[in-house]
């Protein structure tokens, strides 16, 4: 079940480490407060400000006041330093989509060999899709979106012919945050045999 209050707290640790995060070659940043230890934090990345921020701002939920306020400082703070290091994130935008589209594109050809044996894996590997999706944007003014996009219909069309539409994969709350339109992969699993 989805609870905003971890997405609340781990956002506050990606604020945290962000600007050294910027600072740094690392696109896979592993955060200094790493969260408790049964619901440990993901690694700072874009897409996973991203995917955090798209949460935090959709989801309809009913938070205190202060808590509700701490949520939109965060969020506000975070856009702040979006805009201030665009440059920078532009360009490790640009890193992580190429490593998560060779990431992906190994898993859809994995799918494609021996279905029945990665299907398993498929609501893990879907995060990476989503992250994909969540970059796309983030790098929609650049020279070389055509290239990306195109390798992301490849992949997806790969994709399509082994899925079969079915309920929504994650919590029924993240589906305003997720739509069948722009997230329809979410919407299903692999056709086994």
């Amino acid at each position: 079940m989805y609870n905003i209050l971890d997405d609340i707290a781990a956002f506050k640790a990606m604020l945290n480490d962000f600007v050294p995060f910027v600072q740094s070659p690392t696109i896979f940043w592993k955060l200094s407060n790493p969260g408790p230890f049964m619901k440990r934090y993901p690694t700072l990345t874009i897409a996973g400000i991203m995917f955090c921020m798209e949460k935090l701002t959709k989801v309809q939920t009913d938070l205190d006041i202060n808590t509700t306020n701490q949520k939109n400082n965060l969020v506000a703070q975070m856009n702040y330093n979006l805009i201030k290091w665009n440059d920078i994130l532009i360009r490790k935008s640009l890193f992580e989509i190429n490593s998560r589209l060779r990431s992906w594109k190994i898993y859809v050809d994995d799918c494609i060999n021996d279905i029945n044996d990665y299907d398993k894996y498929y609501t893990e590997e879907i995060y990476g899709r989503v992250y994909i999706h969540l970059l796309l944007q983030t790098l929609k003014n650049h020279d070389q979106i055509s290239i990306l996009q195109n390798k992301v219909h490849v992949y997806d069309t790969q994709l399509a012919q082994l899925f079969v539409e079915n309920t929504f994969l994650w919590d029924q709350s993240l589906q305003i945050v997720f739509p069948r339109e722009n997230y329809w992969y979410l919407y299903g699993r692999l056709k086994t045999t």
